[in-house]
C-alpha cells in the first residue's frame, strides 16, 4: 500500500487533500514517509487530518506562488511538527530533526529557527 494511501486511511483525509498528498509524495517521497511516521507516533491520527489538509493546501499554493521546493517542504514540516507536538508532548524538535536525518530530508529552515529560539 502506498504511503499517501496509508496516511489518508489513518487520518481520513478528504479526497482533494489526498490528491495533494500524492503530489507532495512525488516530489518528497522520503518526507511523506516522515509524515507517516509522525502520524503513527501521535497515536491520534485522525487529529492530524486538519493540519495535514492545511499543509497540503499550503504546499500546492506555494507551487503557484513560485516558492522553491525547500520552502514548500518547510511549510509542510512546520505544520506537521506544530500539530504533532500539540498532540504528543514527546514529539520534540530534536526527535523530529533526528527523523529528518533518518529519512534523508534536508534540515528545513524552520527546524533551525526552533533550535536557535527564534520561533514563536
Amino acid at each position: 500500500m502506498s504511503t499517501p494511501l496509508i496516511i489518508q486511511r489513518m487520518t481520513e483525509l478528504e479526497p482533494s487533500a489526498h490528491q495533494k498528498l500524492k503530489t507532495f509524495c512525488v516530489s518528497w517521497r522520503n518526507a511523506a514517509k516522515l509524515v507517516l511516521q509522525v502520524v503513527r507516533f501521535t497515536e491520534q491520527p485522525k487529529e492530524m487530518r486538519g493540519p495535514l489538509e492545511a499543509a497540503m493546501t499550503q504546499y500546492m499554493e506555494g507551487r503557484v506562488k513560485g516558492l522553491s521546493d525547500i520552502e514548500r517542504l518547510t511549510l509542510v514540516l512546520r505544520e506537521v511538527l506544530t500539530a504533532a507536538s500539540k498532540l504528543t508532548p514527546d514529539m520534540t524538535v530534536e526527535l523530529f530533526a533526528d527523523w529528518c536525518v533518518k529519512h534523508n530530508i534536508p534540515e528545513a529552515a524552520y527546524i533551525r529557527e526552533v533550535r536557535s529560539g527564534r520561533h514563536d
